[in-house]
């Protein structure tokens, strides 16, 4: 059975080769059949209103779920996000299919206003990011879901405001083919046995 990636374009990959992104090299790397269904711009609520087909197929073992940072950047309450996730995990477990949630990236606060303006607080949305990556790992832990941490790959120390690693960014809010590469290592194959 294929393993579903969906999500938005950190999923998608934004300006990447397909066979370039974390999705495609994940497949690659435990011999799986991928399907990304990431679409860029998507939101958790999209993601939400997308799954019951994608669920209803049966043809899936596991559900990579990455969803919110959209939201976030456009001022939905994470409070909005967070139940659209809860909800998401659930209906993948009433499905018989495995939700496995992905933690978004930070944002590089320095690049990122170059590329997509000045209007949004990008420090306030990498403080939304880190307050959301708490409460998955909490609620993973709970729901004994298990999750694929993206956030600590890209900075130093997971802080409200931290040190991001410029190097595997296009823009400030999309990852370039190293970022992509980098996700895709970071992965433990065990969390698709």
């Amino acid at each position: 059975m294929q393993i579903i990636c969906l999500g938005d374009s950190l999923t998608a990959g934004y300006l990447v080769r397909n066979r370039a992104t974390w999705p495609a090299l994940l497949g690659e790397n435990i011999k799986r059949k991928i399907n990304n269904q990431g679409i860029t711009g998507d939101t958790s609520s999209g993601a939400l209103a997308r799954l019951p087909l994608l669920l209803q197929a049966k043809m899936a073992s596991h559900i990579v779920i990455m969803a919110g940072s959209n939201d976030l950047i456009q001022g939905v309450a994470l409070n909005v996000v967070q139940a659209n996730i809860f909800a998401m995990i659930h209906q993948t477990f009433a499905a018989r299919c495995i939700p496995i949630i992905g933690i978004p990236t930070p944002v590089d606060t320095l690049t990122a206003p170059n590329y997509w303006g000045e209007e949004i607080d990008y420090s306030v949305l990498n403080a939304d990011l880190f307050f959301y990556r708490q409460w998955i790992l909490k609620t993973c832990t709970q729901l004994h879901c298990s999750y694929l941490d993206f956030y600590q790959e890209f900075c130093s120390t997971p802080a409200p405001n931290p040190h991001i690693q410029q190097e595997y960014y296009l823009d400030g809010l999309h990852l370039n083919e190293a970022g992509h590469k980098k996700m895709a290592e970071s992965i433990d194959p065990t969390n698709f046995l």
